[in-house]
Formats: C-alpha cells, structure tokens, sequence
C-alpha cells in the first residue's frame, strides 16, 4: 500500500495490491555427509526510497538524476537444485539456479538536454539468469580457512523501454576467494579477491569489475568488544566503464571510485535483559 502525493499539486502516485510469496524446500540425505537440496521460492524487491523522488539532482555538469515515482517492485521466482558433499579436508556444493524478475528495475539514460543527459529508473521488462554456481569451503589448518565461490551463467533481459521492444543476452562469470587467517583467537585478518564479469543491460553493457579487499578484526572482554580495520579496492582497480545507446545518442560512462578506502568500526554486544522464567 503506497501512496506518493506532491504537495500544492493534483499528482497522486497509487500502487496497492495483495501478494503471496510462496516458498518450497526438499532435503535428501544420500549418505553422511552428502545431501541433496532443492527449493522454489518467490521473493520481492522493492524500489529504494531515492529511486521514487521525482525531482532533478544535479550530479555534475553533464549529468542529472530524477527519480520515478511510477516504479513497480520487482518480483522473483528463484529455483534451486544443489548437490553438497566433503571433499578433501572441506565441502564442496554444487548449486544450478534459475531466476526469473519481473518488472526488472534499471537505471537508463535519457538526454535532458542537448549536453546533459538525466538518469532515471524504469520497469524494462523481465529477466532470466540460469546458471552454475560451485563452492569450496576448506579448512587445511586450524588457523587458516578458505571460501572459493565461482558463478557461471547466462542472462537474458527481455521488455520495452521508452516504447521499443528490446531482447539482450550474454553470458558471463563472477568469481570471489575469501582467506581468513586466525593469529590468535581475538585476531582475524580476512583477504576478499573479487571479480565480475560483463553485463549486458537494457541499453548497453557495464563492464568487468575486480578489486582487493583487506580487514584485521581484534577482539576483547570474551569477544563482546571488536575492533575492525578495512582497507577496501587496495589496488584502486575498481573503476569500470559502462556504454550504451538510445536513439540517435550514444554514451560512455567512466566510474572511478576514490580508492583505497579506510574504514574503522567499533562494536561492542551487551546482555541488557535476562529472565529465569
């Protein structure tokens, strides 16, 4: 039930329905320590607040940002087959996946004017991805742990975007290694090697993506203190481009992010209440 009035106007954006979000999961134990997984379940994303303002943010000279008041949450049918086992001194899962979104939500680019172009999101249409996506979670010593992920898959975007009917695909991979090394039992530093592959979109493609990230982690009083450290794109190689085309205007966009980025986080956890009932 949303409802978004503008105040001194007659504009009322409405949008109210009833939904189901219906979930199915199955487990087979075929021997100890294998097991057999399968699950369907319907999910919803909704649009984040700024993706709903409709008024112009100035980004910088060529660029403004406008919101769509209009916007539709997304709706996903997500099915799952996976397959888990031990291997070596670790497990190994192997998972196939198919996601379906409706109302898929995209920020498209539209001229504003002759040198300006205004980014707004729209409901392009629906998704497929269909994929394979391996884990690998290994223990060699008590001190050291890794988590390998690798996602295989093919995506196609299907729907209509300012009144003409497009079809996109491509396929592609992500890969993700996460290294934890315990020093001690209070300190933990964690190494995150992350890449992503190209992306089709409704209008163009974005670009691979691949970074470095590094954090140590100390704890104190029975780990209920914790300090963390994170040094996050160490390398500065984050940046990417994304390109893409409308009618009669084309666009390459260069995102470069200000990297390395230093971030320190407190966090202490404190019992505020018990009860022997």
């Amino acid at each position: 039930d949303r409802k978004i009035s503008f105040k001194d106007t007659n504009f009322d954006y409405i949008f109210k329905r009833w939904d189901y979000f219906p979930s199915l999961h199955f487990s087979f134990n075929l021997k100890e320590g294998t097991e057999i997984k399968s699950s369907y379940t319907r999910r919803i994303r909704r649009p984040r607040p700024f993706m709903l303002e409709p008024f112009i943010t100035w980004i910088d000279a060529y660029n403004v940002r406008k919101g769509n008041p209009e916007l539709k949450p997304e709706y996903i049918d997500s099915y799952e087959l996976s397959l888990i086992f031990p291997f070596l001194k670790g497990t190994i899962i192997f998972e196939t996946y198919l996601r379906e979104v409706y109302n898929a939500i995209e920020m498209v680019r539209v001229p504003y004017n002759d040198s300006v172009l205004m980014m707004t999101n729209e409901n392009v249409g629906t998704s497929y991805t269909g994929g394979l996506e391996i884990t690998y979670n290994l223990s060699p010593f008590k001190f050291l742990s890794l988590n390998f992920l690798s996602d295989f898959y093919y995506y196609r975007l299907k729907g209509n975007l300012l009144n003409e009917n497009f079809e996109k695909e491509n396929s592609s991979y992500n890969l993700r290694l996460n290294i934890n090394s315990f020093i001690a039992k209070s300190l933990r530093f964690q190494t995150i090697l992350n890449y992503e592959g190209e992306r089709e979109t409704s209008q163009g493609k974005r670009g691979r993506v691949y970074f470095v990230d590094l954090s140590v982690q100390k704890f104190f009083l029975g780990r209920n203190l914790s300090l963390n450290l994170q040094l996050r794109d160490i390398f500065g190689t984050s940046g990417h481009l994304y390109e893409g085309k409308g009618d009669n205007y084309n666009f390459v966009q260069s995102f470069n992010p200000k990297t390395p980025l230093l971030i320190f986080t407190i966090t202490y956890n404190c019992l505020l209440y018990t009860s022997d009932a």
